[in-house]
């Protein structure tokens, strides 16, 4: 529940569930995701009832804040796993949607009860670059929100790509069911086009941009934050962020996303021409903490394999649970370059000079909204010491960058503001006539 008076006398709250953005999953982008969500339809509504879809094993509630911003939002188990016999299982609800049981099931009913459902498919899951099983982790929750609830929306997301013909087909009719499906980017709306083809409507398929640029940043409660900020920052010149994903860094990772060559060696090469610089000091920053995919795994490694006399000009950000805190800790670099979009979108939103190694297209699209898509550097195009070069060849811009990036800020937080009003503003219209009916 979210605090606030009634926004009518004698009405309901505005009741409104999101599927893919749970704060629980280990990834601060995702997290980053749910938290500017709630943040955006708050700012519309602000007597509005926020319900996050999570991997928890129980209901129950979280306080977001940041300076002066409170919020308490609803947290709901609904997953997608194995353990069919559990009510918050997203396949069992989704066979008892298909029998007609849905005045029976409680989550079912759940969904039925809120007047709109808003999904990100944790901003870029929508798609089968990451197997058949992620691609029904996004698939199912727009299913069971298009047979239960009274509307769908997709909020600003990437689309696809998606290689195999049936699943792409799937996403193609999903889509055309929501009621309104945002792209964080301009190329993500040519991606629908493409998919919707003669149902493509201007008015329900938009461009917006990525809802992480509406995060706020907040000093970290999280052990030893705040002193490996104050440590870059004593007595240096200059203090240069590097992100290192430990879902490239790891060997198995490189044939999966067609690499040309190796991101280890190719961050090792980043960061050991970064110290180069004098007066330097390296900030290596995590966005990723679980076990399989880890980023604080990876900064640990890189930082292992980095000659004796650079390792005490570099320091090992701790692993921030909160999205927020993660931006503070970015918003102290000089320069950034992050694997990580959502990294890279904290440092691109505080008009920190970003670059970032891509893996994939949609962080083109990104920077483009902010005039940075030549920052853009993909290792499936590209490889070898041309590549460093390119990368480092940023330094010599980064004020050039910096003011940029805060020329583009105010026109990317008046897209975030209208993006939202034209998402939530419906919902409210259409919950107060039936009220007042």
């Amino acid at each position: 529940m979210t605090s606030g008076a009634a926004s009518a006398v004698g009405a309901r709250p505005l009741r409104v569930g999101v599927f893919g953005a749970s704060l629980d999953t280990g990834n601060l982008g995702v997290s980053a995701l749910g938290v500017a969500t709630v943040r955006g339809i708050l700012e519309v509504e602000p007597a509005a009832r926020v319900t996050l879809f999570d991997n928890g094993t129980r209901p129950r509630s979280q306080e977001l804040r940041a300076g002066d911003w409170r919020a308490t939002v609803d947290l709901v188990p609904s997953v997608y796993s194995r353990r069919f016999y559990r009510l918050s299982n997203q396949q069992q609800a989704w066979f008892a949607a298909r029998m007609g049981l849905g005045r029976l099931h409680p989550f079912l009913r759940r969904l039925a009860d809120l007047d709109a459902v808003l999904d990100i498919s944790g901003g870029d899951s929508f798609s089968d670059l990451y197997g058949p099983r992620r691609f029904r982790w996004a698939a199912v929750p727009k299913r069971l929100a298009l047979r239960s609830a009274p509307r769908l929306v997709l909020l600003p997301q990437t689309y696809g790509p998606f290689g195999h013909p049936g699943r792409r087909a799937a996403a193609t009719e999903l889509i055309a069911g929501a009621q309104q499906a945002w792209t964080r980017d301009l190329r993500g709306l040519e991606v629908l086009r493409s998919l919707l083809g003669d149902r493509f409507d201007t008015g329900r398929h938009r461009a917006g941009v990525d809802v992480a640029f509406g995060l706020p940043s907040r000093v970290p409660d999280t052990p030893g934050a705040r002193e490996c900020v104050d440590r870059v920052r004593a007595g240096s010149r200059l203090v240069f962020g590097l992100n290192v994903s430990g879902l490239l860094y790891f060997p198995s990772r490189r044939a999966r996303f067609g690499l040309r060559g190796s991101y280890r060696d190719l961050v090792h090469a980043v960061a050991s021409r970064l110290l180069e610089e004098p007066g330097s000091q390296l900030l290596l920053v995590s966005h990723v903490a679980d076990t399989r995919e880890s980023d604080l795994a990876a900064c640990r490694d890189l930082l292992s394999r980095l000659p004796a006399a650079l390792r005490s000009r570099v320091v090992v950000a701790p692993a921030c649970e909160d999205p927020m805190e993660a931006k503070w800790i970015i918003g102290h670099c000089d320069w950034f370059c992050g694997s990580r979009m959502h990294a890279c979108i904290a440092g691109l939103s505080q008009g920190v000079p970003t670059t970032t190694i891509a893996y994939s297209d949609k962080s083109l699209g990104v920077f483009e909204t902010v005039d940075s898509g030549d920052w853009v550097f993909d290792p499936r195009a590209r490889s070898g010491p041309g590549l460093v070069d390119a990368i480092l060849g940023t330094l010599a811009f980064r004020e050039e960058r910096s003011t940029r990036l805060r020329r583009a800020r105010d026109e990317v937080d008046a897209v975030w503001r209208d993006q939202f009003r034209r998402i939530v503003a419906p919902k409210r219209d259409t919950r107060r006539s039936s009220d007042a009916a």
